[in-house]
């Protein structure tokens, strides 16, 4: 990053190649990180925007995005 002024770097992967340490070593570096993974289930922004959207279909180029480690946001508050 710095030899080539970037101010910010997105690691893309396959999942295969990105084990659960490498992902936290990524974080903690503050970079992003953008995997391929199957997931058995529906993350919960998705869930909270059909919820919202209920008789939309979801548009082409519509971006999702989640903190990891996924999960809903506190009552009262934003994750």
């Amino acid at each position: 990053m710095t030899t080539h002024h970037l101010a910010d770097v997105t690691i893309v992967a396959d999942a295969g190649m990105i084990s659960d340490a490498n992902k936290q070593a990524i974080e903690q570096a503050g970079l992003s990180f953008i995997l391929n993974v199957q997931i058995g289930d529906v993350p919960y922004v998705v869930k909270q925007w059909r919820r919202e959207h209920c008789d939309a279909g979801i548009p082409d180029g519509h971006i999702f995005t989640q903190p990891w480690p996924s999960a809903p946001p506190a009552p009262g508050g934003i994750r």
